[in-house]
């Protein structure tokens, strides 16, 4: 039903102010297309563990949540999200000796790959 009512209404919803908020999406998304260029693993604001740095850029998840726009109800692109940071946690049990990842392990890997990925629309997704 969820879906049904979304698909019916997603583009009212999402795009009140029509082109005004086509413009803003298509600004975001040059904005993080050039921090992408400069963002690496080793960014310093990002301070992503070197442990994890063997299986970057973390394409499985990159791969996980470029579908995101495909989806259109807020359960749904959070099911996306919540399946990147699943790929992501996986992949660091596997590089890690330790074993448990923390979220301090996992935030700045998520950011790196949602910048990395930079899936349309992106600013709708955080503002829903």
């Amino acid at each position: 039903m969820e879906r049904t009512v979304m698909a019916r209404i997603y583009h009212n919803a999402l795009y009140l102010n029509e082109d005004g908020d086509v413009y803003r999406d298509q600004l975001f998304h040059g904005h993080i297309n050039k921090l992408a260029k400069v963002v690496t693993p080793n960014h310093r604001d990002l301070r992503i563990s070197k442990v994890y740095h063997y299986e970057c850029p973390w394409s499985w998840a990159q791969a996980e949540l470029a579908v995101i726009s495909a989806y259109k109800t807020p359960r749904d692109k959070l099911q996306c999200v919540f399946r990147c940071a699943t790929t992501i946690m996986n992949l660091f049990s596997m590089a890690s000796e330790r074993g448990i990842s923390a979220a301090d392990d996992l935030t700045p890997v998520l950011v790196y790959v949602i910048i990395k990925t930079n899936p349309p629309s992106l600013y709708r997704l955080f503002n829903m």
